[in-house]
């Protein structure tokens, strides 16, 4: 078969193929009841807004500043080199070297004024503090007192006797004339005691509050006696004061 032929038979396929869409299209619109003899008003669309746009300020050139002309400035003129004899000092001054003569010192128009000498104040003197007096303590008795031991104090307190002792587990501590003293033991040596080394428990209670609390334990003591259920302490007589009564005893 020719090329000729095979190009008249596509053409003749190309127009049966429109032929049956045009069938087919012209169908669907009767299905569908168009008029395709019905002319539709089209509305024509606005014109376009007109937008003015301002064209940027271009900025102003920056300003063109000029350099100085370079100043030329001579090189100094060299001095000629000294000329020192043998000891070391310089026989002349050379030729050309500047001369300065010092300028005569002139008298001041304003005459100073004398000023007396400053007076100073004799230093002050200090006198020290006088000394601290504490009072003797009391005699203590040969026999040691019962000491009780209050719960809202925390610590032993002795009753029966006239005078405040307290014992708080470790040494005693002697209240007199508003100042304590301690001891390691009873009978021993009293050592004054700074307010600043006392033990917490006594600086938190005043010593009225020592009384008005040591009271109401001392009345229950006396109150049950032998039945007393509370804590009590009794101080130990050491060794060397029963070996000293002894002498004594031995003596009489």
């Amino acid at each position: 078969m020719s090329n000729r032929t095979l190009i008249r038979l596509r053409i003749t396929l190309a127009v049966a193929l429109l032929a049956a869409a045009a069938t087919v299209t012209s169908k669907s619109f009767a299905a569908m009841n168009v008029n395709l003899d019905v002319v539709v008003p089209v509305t024509p669309a606005p014109p376009p807004e007109v937008v003015y746009i301002t064209p940027p300020i271009p900025p102003a050139p920056a300003p063109v500043y000029a350099l100085p002309a370079p100043v030329s400035i001579p090189p100094p003129t060299p001095l000629p080199p000294l000329q020192y004899d043998r000891t070391g000092q310089p026989l002349s001054v050379p030729q050309g070297a500047p001369q300065y003569d010092a300028p005569p010192p002139q008298a001041s128009p304003y005459p100073s004024p004398a000023y007396p000498p400053p007076a100073y104040a004799a230093p002050p003197v200090y006198t020290a503090p006088p000394p601290v007096v504490y009072q003797a303590p009391v005699v203590l008795p040969a026999a040691p007192p019962q000491f009780v031991y209050v719960p809202e104090l925390g610590y032993y307190v002795a009753a029966g006797v006239a005078f405040d002792m307290i014992f708080d587990g470790h040494a005693y501590y002697y209240h007199r004339g508003g100042y304590w003293y301690r001891t390691g033991y009873y009978g021993g040596a009293w050592i004054p005691v700074a307010p600043r080394t006392l033990p917490p428990l006594l600086v938190r209670f005043r010593i009225n509050e020592i009384h008005r609390y040591s009271a109401v334990e001392f009345r229950r003591y006396e109150r049950e006696g032998v039945r007393y259920g509370g804590r009590l302490h009794r101080p130990a007589v050491r060794r060397e004061e029963k070996r000293e009564e002894h002498r004594e005893h031995e003596h009489r």
